[in-house]
Order: structure tokens, then C-alpha cells, then sequence
């Protein structure tokens, strides 16, 4: 269990000294003596006490109050409606702290409108049936939980949870200092969902290896939360999370929301809508599934799943899969990372993902994937306003000794993309592994998701399967002949079966991609890929039901401007996500390279053909794709090409690149302006550059060419 940290002026420490039990004052103050010599004054805006029940409302445990008991039982009177003090101040002597604490207030089935206690409170249940009325009107106390199992309800100290219940709506919470491990948990019924108006946390919101530990819930909507220290997600299940079954105002966090081993550990959802939410450190996952996790569905009445977002410190993915993810179901307003955003093992960690757009993305370090498929990176399913890396946009590779495999790290994807402006580099990963695929005898006795086999080799993590004719992931080996695959097995059991695990693969790492239109892309450093991997920027264009019927152009790409080199990369107008051409009219704007262009290829509106490389004789206009049409007065296009170094190739045989689309406006090389079909100097078909067994062409693909 993580350990909270309280200022010298939190919660008392217990002592071994006794005090005495209560002294009535009258019907509405009890007063007694705490263990270190404060007096406690106990009042009630409502009268409840008498010389003869104050057992009946009061239980001292070693001279504290272990319970104070407002329900209706043992004919007490009422206690519906009351305000409820507990304040402690230094008794006459000198002696105190000016803090008292108390283990379990018990209302269960009354509503109060208001509880104070001046010092640490363990627990309080509060509220009856009808959820339409607050259970309980507000709570304050110095700190919630902070002696954990030391007193509560029950003789049984084992038996101590520290969860409080409120039946029907809770008013302001506000803790001075910590909540350690207690929980909050308000609720209503389906017609009458409960709401908390709003939550102040001082210190921190800690959980442990408890389910449901340091947990703030409530099935209706929350106000506004704050909190002056972190919130940690610890091995239990939902620890350290904060949930409303509707909206969220707005979330404030001074230090990190940190993610431990339980699934939504150290999280942050709203079923509906999230307001701005402002984290001064870090957004952290763990091992669990969905720690470190901020989550907004959205609703049918709101575009805004989430309002807006800023972290001052990183985004950092975990083991867990989602972890370290803002996500929603709607769009996102404007997102600022001051820092990283950095993908873990996890698949889709370190991400920012809405379902709909994103208004805009600033990220002031790197945005850096991790060895989890689609980690460490950026999607809107809608579009995706201006984004600007402050540092460089780098996909994960795979290292020499790898056994798993990678699809998609380091990226930017979206509909459509205002800008991007990337302040270092692009850079897609390595892929160094060298492990053949391997292929064993094995039989397969279960169709599921856990997989039993009894077969000889090595069984690793992230490598995929395939049995006859199926192919998974596995997720995780379980135990020496068991594993557990992404996706239920669906192919046939038996003895003898061919089973092959594949080498690990690397795919789609350290990318841009739009499925229509990207306004502008501008890199600072390099885009810099590999033989194995490009780097890649690409853009479907637009499809023909958003075309105007009139219209002349279809740009994909705006312009491309890189102020370094671009060396092993695509920039492609006219492909989908899989990088297959699906668009014969794309065109790009000006494209400019300050140094060398060297082992890439600039297409628009081209197939690469059967041999899948570009620069070669099979290359063709694109075959139109589902939602594109080939117009007759569009052509695909590259407004003009700059390049202030050298264009190479390589010195491998059979390698080819290529400038290629059916138009090209012109080309800059080395400072020597060329233009393209003119009488001066260059046709449209020309060899920049050759090597033993490979060049790079300029072309111009029209039909029948």
C-alpha cells in the first residue's frame, strides 16, 4: 500500500491514555475529554440527548469515539435533518491537539443535512429511501480513513472496509488532508440517479491493495473535484479512482494521477462528460488495464466528451493495456501536455484517443511509442485541429533479441488534420529481430481465449500464432504449455495440429496519417525511417461525396515543409490506412526538403503495382477505393518539389524510389530551378538518380503510360 504523506497539523496520532465517556450538557451537546486531554464537543442542531440514552448514541473505545449512532434503533429520537459537529479544541490544561478522531458515524436510513468532524473520520452510512432528498447535505473533516482498520463499525477490527455509503444525493465534500484508502461511494436507483455537488481533497486520494480502496463514486453526476495533492492507484481493483455514472464539472489534481497493478487503479471516468481537467505532475499508468486512465463517454445532448485537458508534467503509458490513455467517447477540447507523451508495453498506452475530434494538441517534449500495439500516440475518428510536438514523433523498433512484435507506435491519426508542426524529428522504429518464425507439433485442446498446449518450445509474450489457418496474439503464457491469445480461437482442435509462432514483426512505426485531408505538415529536424520501416505521412484526400461537383483540386497533403533530410520515408497522397492506393486524384502542395532526399519516395495518386515498390515500370493510377471516384477534370498532383541537397538512392540491387503523380508542377534541386515538359530542360519522365541497381524517378503516370 502506498503511504500518505500529512502535514504536521493533520490528524492526531491515538494514544494509550483513557479518557472519560460523555457528559450530557443538554439535548443538543455532548461533551468529553479525547485521549490526549481535548475537550470534544458533540452538538446537534436538532435536540437528541438526555442524561439517561447517551449509550445508546455514543461508543467509547479506549477513550475514543468508536461510534456515534444517529440511527432510529433503541427508540432514540430522530436525528433526520440535523446538523452534526464534532470539534475539538485544547482542554483547560494545556493538553490536546485541537483534533479529534472518530471511527464510524452510523445514519444509515436518515438523512442529515450536514457532518463536521474536527480530526480524522473513519466512516459515515447517511441517508434513507428516498433518494430524491440529500442523504447527506455536506461532509467536512481534516481527513477521511487516515487510522484505517484502528476503530469503526463492528467489534471485529478485521472486518473495518472504511467505505461510506450515501443513500441519495451528497452535498460539498470537503477533506483538509488526506483520504487514505477510505471510499465515497454515493448512490440513488435507475430514476433517481445520486449526485455530489462537489469534492475538495486537500492532501492526497490513496488506495491499496484493497478493491474499491480510496475510491470517490456516485451514480448520478459530480461537481466540481479538487485536489491538493495525488491520487494513487494501488493493486486493488478501482483504487484511487474517481467515477460519476454521469458527468464530471471539472477535475483539478496539484500533484499525479498515478496507476498502479489493479485494473482502473489511480482513474478517472464519467459515463458522460467531463469538464477542463488540469493536472499540475504527471498522468501515469501501471500494470493494470485502464490505470493511469481518463474517461469520458460522451452523451447524445453534448459534442464534448471531454471539455478540455492540460497536464504540466507527462503522459506515460504502463504495462496495463489503456494505461496512461485519455480517452472519449465524444470529441476532446483543446489537449496540452507540457512534457512527453510516452506509449508503454500496453497496448493503446500513452494515447490521447476521442471517438469524435480534437480541437487541438500541444505537446511540449516528445511523443515517443512503446513496445504496445498502437502505443504512444494521437487518433481522432473525426477531425483533429492544429497539433505541435515540441519535440520529435519517434516509433518504438524491435532490438536483435525481440520475441514480440509491434504494430503501430508513435503515430498521429485522424480524419482530418488542420496542422502539424514537429519541432525535432519523425522517426519511425528499427526492426532489428532476427528470430525465425518457428513451427512446432503440438495438440490443442481448447476453443477460447486461453489456449492449452501440449507442445515443445518457446512460448513467449507478443508473439503471434497461427493454428491452421488462425492467427492472434498472445497476450500473456500462463504456464508451461498455456497461453492467452488477443482474440478467441475460432480454429479446430485436435492432436498433431501444425502450430507456428511467427517472428516477431514491425509495423506502421512512426507515422501521420489522415483518412482525408492534412492542411499543412512542418518538421523541424528529419523524417527518417529505415529499409525495413519507413517513416510515413500520409492522406486519403477527399471522397467524392464531399467534393464539390465543380471542383478542380483535391488536395490531401497542403504542403510539406522539412527542414532537415528525409531519408527511408513515404509521403503519399491517395492512401488509405493500410497504405494501399484508394485514390487516383490526391494531390499534394509544395513539397520542401532543405538537405537531401535520400532512399523515398513523394507519390500522389499512384499504385505501387504488383511489386509493391514505387520508381518501377508496374506503377499506375490508383484504382479508385470505396467513396472515391476518378473525375475526369482532377488529376492527381504535386504542386511543386524543393530539394536543397542531393536525391539518392541506394547501392542495393533492385531497390527504386520515386517522385511520382500524374502531374508535377516542378522541380528545385541543389538550388537549380527545373521545370517539368517545358522546352528548357526536363521531361517528364527523368532518372534523378542512380546506383549500382537502383534509382529514383521522376514520372508522370497518366493512363497508358
Amino acid at each position: 500500500m502506498r503511504t500518505s504523506f500529512l502535514p504536521r497539523s493533520g490528524p492526531e496520532s491515538l494514544e494509550s491514555r483513557i479518557a472519560p465517556a460523555g457528559v450530557f450538557v443538554n439535548s443538543k451537546t455532548v461533551r468529553y475529554t479525547d485521549v490526549d486531554g481535548d475537550t470534544v464537543t458533540l452538538s446537534s442542531s436538532v435536540p437528541l440527548f438526555s442524561s439517561t440514552n447517551l449509550d445508546d448514541f455514543l461508543t467509547f473505545t479506549d477513550g475514543k469515539l468508536s461510534r456515534l449512532d444517529l440511527t432510529a434503533a433503541d427508540g432514540k429520537p430522530s436525528a433526520a435533518g440535523a446538523v452534526i459537529s464534532i470539534v475539538a479544541a485544547p482542554g483547560s490544561n494545556g493538553l490536546g491537539d485541537g483534533l479529534v478522531n472518530v471511527g464510524y458515524i452510523e445514519a444509515s436510513g436518515v438523512d442529515l443535512k450536514g457532518v463536521t468532524v474536527d480530526g480524522d473520520l473513519g466512516q459515515i452510512d447517511a441517508g434513507d429511501a428516498n433518494f430524491a432528498t440529500p442523504g447527506l447535505g455536506s461532509l467536512t473533516a481534516s481527513s477521511l480513513g487516515v487510522f484505517g482498520a484502528l476503530y469503526g463499525p463492528g467489534a471485529d477490527p478485521a472486518t473495518y472496509n472504511i467505505f461510506s455509503n450515501i443513500a441519495g444525493h451528497l452535498g460539498p465534500v470537503k477533506i483538509l488532508h488526506d483520504v487514505n484508502v477510505a471510499s465515497i461511494l454515493v448512490a440513488g436507483d435507475v430514476t433517481t440517479p445520486a449526485k455530489i455537488t462537489s469534492v475538495f481533497i486537500g492532501g492526497s486520494l490513496v488506495g491499496s491493495s484493497a478493491n474499491d480502496s480510496g475510491k470517490i463514486q456516485c451514480d448520478g453526476a459530480m461537481g466540481a473535484v479538487t485536489l491538493g495533492g495525488s491520487i494513487f492507484g494501488d493493486d486493488g481493483n478501482d483504487s484511487g479512482r474517481i467515477r460519476s455514472g454521469a458527468s464530471i464539472a471539472s477535475l483539478t489534481v496539484a500533484g499525479s494521477v498515478l496507476g498502479g497493478d489493479g485494473t482502473s487503479s489511480g482513474s478517472i471516468q464519467a459515463a458522460t462528460t467531463i469538464g477542463s481537467i488540469k493536472i499540475n505532475q504527471n498522468l501515469e499508468g501501471g500494470d493494470g488495464n485502464e490505470s493511469g486512465f481518463i474517461s469520458a463517454g460522451g452523451s447524445t445532448t453534448t459534442t464534448a466528451g471531454i471539455s478540455r485537458v492540460t497536464i504540466l508534467g507527462s503522459v506515460l503509458g504502463g504495462d496495463g493495456n489503456s494505461s496512461g490513455r485519455i480517452e472519449s467517447g465524444k470529441s476532446i477540447g483543446p489537449v496540452t501536455i507540457a512534457r512527453d507523451l510516452v506509449g508503454g508495453d500496453g497496448t493503446r498506452s500513452g494515447t490521447v484517443s476521442a471517438d469524435d475530434a480534437i480541437t487541438s494538441v500541444s505537446i511540449g517534449g516528445s511523443l515517443l511509442g512503446g513496445d504496445g500495439d498502437a502505443s504512444g500516440g494521437i487518433k481522432a475518428d473525426a477531425n483533429l485541429g492544429t497539433t505541435k510536438i515540441g519535440g520529435s514523433l519517434i516509433g518504438k523498433g524491435l532490438g536483435a533479441n525481440s520475441t514480440f512484435s509491434i504494430d503501430a507506435s508513435g503515430y498521429i491519426k485522424a480524419l482530418n488534420i488542420s496542422s502539424l508542426q514537429i519541432s525535432g524529428s519523425l522517426i519511425a522504429g528499427l526492426n532489428k529481430a532476427a528470430a525465425p518464425d518457428q513451427t512446432l507439433n503440438g495438440d490443442l485442446t481448447n476453443q477460447s481465449t486461453t489456449v492449452a498446449l501440449a507442445a515443445t518450445g518457446t512460448l513467449k509474450a507478443g508473439l503471434r500464432v497461427t493454428i491452421g489457418g488462425f492467427t492472434s496474439k498472445i497476450l500473456s503464457v500462463d504456464g508451461p504449455n498455456q497461453i492467452t491469445l488477443a482474440a478467441p480461437f475460432t480454429g479446430t482442435t485436435g492432436t498433431g495440429l501444425s502450430i507456428v509462432f511467427s517472428a516477431p514483426t514491425l509495423t506502421q512505426s512512426g507515422f501521420v496519417h489522415a483518412e482525408e485531408t492534412i492542411g499543412a505538415v512542418t518538421v523541424l529536424g528529419d523524417v527518417r525511417g529505415s529499409a525495413t520501416n519507413n517513416a510515413i505521412i500520409s492522406a486519403g484526400g477527399i471522397p467524392d461525396a464531399k467534393l464539390a461537383l465543380n471542383a478542380k483540386t483535391n488536395v490531401a497533403i497542403g504542403k510539406v515543409s522539412v527542414l532537415g533530410s528525409v531519408r527511408n520515408s513515404l509521403i503519399a497522397a491517395g492512401l488509405d490506412s493500410n497504405n494501399s492506393a484508394v485514390h487516383p486524384d490526391a494531390q499534394i502542395g509544395p513539397v520542401t526538403v532543405s538537405h537531401d532526399w535520400v532512399a523515398s519516395n513523394l507519390v500522389a495518386g499512384i499504385s505501387a503495382g504488383a511489386d509493391g515498390k514505387y520508381g518501377t515500370n508496374d506503377d499506375t493510377i490508383a484504382t479508385a477505393g470505396t467513396g472515391y471516384v476518378n473525375r475526369t477534370n482532377i488529376v492527381s498532383k504535386i504542386a511543386a518539389i524543393t530539394i536543397g541537397g542531393q536525391v539518392i538512392g541506394t547501392s542495393a540491387a533492385g531497390d527504386s524510389f520515386g517522385f511520382l503523380a500524374s502531374s508535377i508542377g516542378g522541380l528545385k534541386l541543389s538550388g537549380l530551378a527545373l521545370k517539368i515538359r517545358s522546352s528548357t530542360l526536363l521531361p517528364a519522365n527523368l532518372t534523378l538518380s542512380t546506383a549500382t541497381g537502383s534509382e529514383v524517378l521522376l514520372k508522370e503516370i497518366n493512363v497508358g503510360t
